[in-house]
Order: C-alpha cells, then structure tokens, then sequence
C-alpha cells in the first residue's frame, strides 16, 4: 500500500509540473465581448518572421458553445507600426460536414516580415452584435514576431531587413553598372554607324575611280 500511495504521489507531482509549465504555443488573449467569447493569438508560436502563419480566433458564445458559420460577417485587419493591411475575411477553420478542424476556429494566412509587435483588429458582426476589436501582441496576450535567426541551425541565413539593407546599399553600384553598360551600347551603335558610312563612302569612292574617262575631241 506504501508504495502505491508514493507512485501515486509522484504521479500527481509530474502532472502538476507538466501543467505549470509555460505553454507558448497556448498563448492567446481572450476577452468578452457583449455575449462574444473571442479568444485571439497566432496559429503557430513563437513566431517569426519570413514563415507563414495564421491570425487565429476563435469565438464562443455566452454559453460557452463554439460559434460556427461566421465568414463575411467578420473581417481581421493586420496593423505593425504605421502600416496596416486591409480588412479581410477569415477563412473557418472547422468543417462541419466532415467534422474536420476545431469549430469556432477562423484563420487569416500572413506571412510577418518584420519582428515586433503586431495588432489584430476585428471588424464585422457576430450573431447580429457589433464587433470592433483590436488584439496586440505583448508578454501579457500572445507572442510578439521574433527573427527567424533565434531558431535557425546550424547555420543563421541573413534576415529580411539585413537583405534589404545590403541590396540598398548595392544599388548605386548596379545603377552605375547599368549606366556604364548603356553607355557602352550607346557607343558600339555609334561606332557601328560610322564603320557603315565609311564602307558607303569608300563603295562611292571605288565607283568614282571606275568611271571611264572621256578622250579629248570625243563627241
């Protein structure tokens, strides 16, 4: 019996531990709205940039019953800084008719490019109430977008900005390169134009030297 009791105790510390450990890829904010239940965060976590994932939401009702069917009613927009994407329809994540996916689930595919902090605003109506919400990532809701770099092995490829950086500073080499090369065309054309009116003269020179003269007194 003693032993028993004391596997059953290890058991129930192993759960607890299990339990107590942070769960980034279950870190969403969840929120009630009116008789909404909107739970929001990223479909794949930690996030990072460059990969694709999902705005992910799922709605319930005030009952707690996973709300199914909403598509055009309700549309996401993308805010990072002062740049925002445009208002979109979700796609649903759930199929009733063969019971596939997670219902009350509804996605938005997005590739993030840049690391920080993203806002999610939801526009639209759910069961006839007004929807107007907006979602930002934090330490206290869902991930922030990270550099790819953080979980890249063995190797770190060059992040997006530090590509975009390194192609603004090669353009004004591949400007002068590209002007360098016209200028070149520009002048082979020209050279081609002059061998050409030099052979045109020279046929008209030959032809001249060629004409039979005329003798003294001919008629």
């Amino acid at each position: 019996m003693r032993w028993r009791f004391s596997v059953l105790m290890i058991m129930l510390v192993l759960a607890f531990g299990v339990l107590s450990l942070p769960h980034a890829v279950l870190a969403h904010e969840q929120r009630t709205v009116g008789k909404i239940q909107m739970t929001v965060g990223w479909s794949t976590e930690p996030t990072y940039t460059g990969y694709l994932n999902n705005v992910q939401l799922f709605l319930k009702d005030a009952s707690g019953k996973p709300i199914n069917g909403v598509t055009d009613e309700l549309k996401v927009q993308v805010i990072f800084g002062s740049q925002e994407s445009a208002l979109s329809p979700l796609d649903p994540g759930y199929d009733p008719d063969t019971g596939l996916g997670t219902p009350g689930e509804y996605d938005k595919a997005i590739i993030p490019t840049r690391p920080g902090n993203y806002t999610f605003h939801f526009v639209g109506t759910v069961h006839g109430q007004r929807i107007d919400q907006s979602f930002t990532s934090s330490e206290k809701t869902f991930n922030s977008v990270e550099e790819a770099g953080a979980a890249q092995f063995p190797a770190k490829d060059p992040s997006l900005p530090e590509l975009a950086t390194l192609v603004e500073r090669l353009q004004p080499r591949l400007d002068a390169t590209q002007a360098t090369a016209q200028d070149a065309a520009r002048g082979s054309a020209q050279a081609r134009s002059l061998a050409i009116i030099g052979i045109i003269l020279g046929a008209v020179g030959l032809g001249a030297g060629f004409r039979p003269r005329r003798r003294p007194g001919s008629a």
